[in-house]
């Protein structure tokens, strides 16, 4: 249920290559940039044993003509409890939402929060000429006291950031391009930003407040 590949039509990989749309997101061997998102917690169904595998109705989902939303589910049976992964895609927009919808068919109360991460390693691809500027590459947030607040990775090398702000977003900036996290603005969220053991990969994320579904009912 992650987010590993995203190219964008509008905008060219190259001058004059209305073929090749410049891709943001991927996941190749020399090359880690995607979106995670994911359930810890009591009921969670992500832990450090592993993650789960949803399923879908399609292998290919694609914007009708004339339509202007796309749903795409996600299905996972987690014993008497359905939980539906829906990424909701908008014609023209970038903004793309996802929900969890929890379906609780056991006698006891569901419990779980919500995390959302961009996983990416330092690379850049950006060739720079002798007379441009060397354009900013890393992390952006904004926190309590300050609106947009950058680290790079050489900051992440020498130890975690955190915080903890009601709405907010975190994101990866690179050369005209950013990819953001953007949780419910009415909830207080806990933002950690940190690099993976000795690894050339960094997690920039948050997890959502405990939510709590009723035995019997949906969330």
């Amino acid at each position: 249920g992650d987010i590993v590949h995203v190219a964008l039509p509008r905008h060219y990989d190259a001058l004059n290559t209305p073929d090749v749309p410049f891709v943001l997101l991927d996941n190749r061997d020399h090359h880690t940039y995607v979106a995670q998102s994911g359930l810890i917690g009591a009921n969670g169904t992500d832990s450090a044993a592993g993650r789960p595998l949803f399923t879908s109705a399609q292998s290919e989902y694609r914007l009708a003509d004339g339509e202007q939303q796309l749903n795409v589910d996600l299905v996972f049976q987690q014993g008497q409890t359905t939980i539906t992964k829906r990424f909701v895609f908008t014609r023209n927009e970038y903004l793309v939402n996802v929900n969890y919808l929890i379906d609780n068919r056991s006698d006891s109360v569901w419990s779980g929060n919500l995390y959302g991460q961009i996983k990416r390693d330092s690379q850049s691809f950006h060739k720079v000429s002798a007379l441009e500027m060397n354009p900013f590459l890393g992390a952006a947030i904004t926190t309590n006291d300050e609106n947009y607040k950058k680290l790079t990775f050489k900051d992440l090398n020498e130890g975690d950031f955190r915080t903890v702000k009601q709405g907010g977003w975190v994101a990866m900036v690179q050369h005209y391009f950013v990819s953001a996290w953007v949780p419910d603005a009415n909830q207080e969220n806990n933002y950690h930003l940190r690099r993976i053991g000795n690894q050339d990969l960094y997690l920039l994320g948050f997890t959502g407040p405990r939510v709590d579904v009723a035995a019997g009912s949906t969330g």
